[in-house]
């Protein structure tokens, strides 16, 4: 069944959906501030050196791809506000996403089902908490979310979606710019090649070229990167790792443990029911793989689960239930059948759950952020000392690390070269024990 959506109510709906992101987004960012990882993003995009040498320099030795760093590099260069860069950056991110799935879907008379998509992703828990954000996750999001959109469109009847060309661009893009979203898209081409295995043909091109394209571009991009790797050494593999992990998506993604088992049962009535059995398939085996080749990665070559990572992945629950809930609505309006209107019905408040008690988790795990707020205490006990007189050790290592926590972190643009030694966490006030020689502050992480 296609509906035609007026124009006008096509957009109110977006100007509507995009009024209450905002306002749930600045709730959240109240309850935040800049992390180290967001300071490092802007000293590797700083446009006060040439894009050549942040590249070569600052970037691609980094153990993230390349392409969110350039990306904010060259807004930088257009908006001087850092803040207003980085959310940018970000909600461009989410408008492009939300226009690459609403205009093939109107063109195929699917204009309300594209915007309850999109609804569904602006306002989950993910997506808010990573928003304001100067990190690259927003993006992964975005790409997750318009791939898992294009393979359910092919899966449910719109095979012409998902073409060679376009599943071969969004796993180039998503190998580019997080490892997560490169397992997500190369778990979810698994799934649409195993779906077409077993009886849906036309899936089988498109599947290859996500999975090849991922593959082919995350391993070159593996082969440059592949020094930095001694970066992720603060990773620690254990059991309380991978559940941490699991339950912070658990909290941002679903919201509760209810929502676990509504989840749970819409899975297995999805894979019973024959007309959403391949939709749910090929994304049980993307969830599957997505979950489980991290867990054999950090056990054989180097860990890699941090609970932010996996939440990349969450982007696709909606698009599945979605897609379910459209099915079940469907099969009822041609034949009464009282379990699926119950299924249905049971997706969409699934759908609304998850996004009001993400909003509420999302501020309050935004609140626990290690959030750095010794600048206005460092700053004028800094203001005697001599360019390159500080020396920066970041949490007990005793590698410094000079260059990026410089005129950022302390938001003191007169120390360039100059940097701040961190040593310990606590959640007391900021004590210096010794100036300019070498400036230790064992409560340097406040939040």
């Amino acid at each position: 069944m296609r509906i035609k959506l007026p124009r006008g109510l096509a957009v109110l709906v977006l100007v509507c959906v995009a009024l209450v992101f905002t306002g749930e987004l600045a709730s959240v960012n109240a309850a935040g501030g800049w992390m180290l990882d967001d300071l490092f993003s802007l000293w590797a995009s700083a446009p006060t050196v040439s894009f050549d040498v942040a590249l070569s320099e600052r970037i691609l030795p980094d153990s993230n791809p390349p392409l969110y760093f350039s990306l904010l590099y060259f807004l930088r260069r257009l908006v001087p506000n850092d803040g207003v860069a980085v959310i940018g950056l970000n909600i461009g991110a989410i408008i492009l996403a939300a226009a690459a799935v609403y205009a093939p879907s109107r063109r195929l008379g699917l204009p309300a089902l594209a915007l309850a998509g999109i609804a569904a992703f602006v306002l989950s828990g993910p997506v808010l908490y990573f928003a304001s954000e100067g990190r690259s996750y927003t993006s992964a999001l975005a790409i997750v979310f318009v791939t898992s959109w294009y393979a359910a469109l092919a899966i449910t009847g719109f095979p012409a979606q998902l073409s060679v060309a376009r599943s071969a661009v969004l796993g180039c893009l998503a190998a580019l710019t997080h490892v997560y979203a490169a397992i997500f898209c190369g778990s979810l081409a698994a799934g649409l090649v195993v779906v077409a295995i077993t009886g849906r043909k036309e899936l089988l091109k498109p599947g290859l070229a996500l999975g090849i394209s991922t593959s082919v571009i995350f391993g070159l991009w593996l082969g440059v990167a592949f020094d930095s790797i001694e970066n992720l050494g603060w990773i620690v593999f254990s059991v309380r790792k991978v559940l941490d992990a699991a339950l912070s998506v658990k909290e941002l993604a679903l919201g509760a443990n209810f929502q676990v088992l509504v989840l749970a049962a819409l899975l297995a009535f999805g894979l019973f029911s024959s007309s959403t059995r391949p939709l749910f398939a090929a994304f049980a085996i993307a969830f599957a793989l997505f979950a489980l080749l991290p867990v054999i990665v950090s056990s054989v070559v180097q860990p890699i689960i941090v609970s932010r990572y996996w939440q990349i992945g969450a982007a696709a629950l909606p698009v599945m239930v979605i897609f379910a809930a459209r099915f079940w609505f469907l099969e009822c309006f041609t034949r009464w059948n009282g379990k699926r209107l119950t299924a249905a019905v049971a997706a969409s408040c699934f759908l609304v759950a998850s996004s009001a008690l993400g909003f509420a988790n999302a501020r309050h795990y935004t609140s626990l952020k290690p959030i750095w707020r010794g600048a206005d205490v460092v700053r004028p006990l800094l203001s005697g000392c001599a360019p390159a007189s500080v020396h920066v050790y970041y949490g007990n290592m005793s590698r410094p690390y000079v260059a990026w926590g410089e005129s950022a972190m302390l938001g003191f643009p007169k120390l360039t070269g100059a940097s701040l030694a961190l040593f310990g966490r606590s959640s007391g006030e900021l004590h210096p024990i010794s100036i300019c020689r070498e400036f230790i502050l064992p409560g340097a992480w406040v939040g």
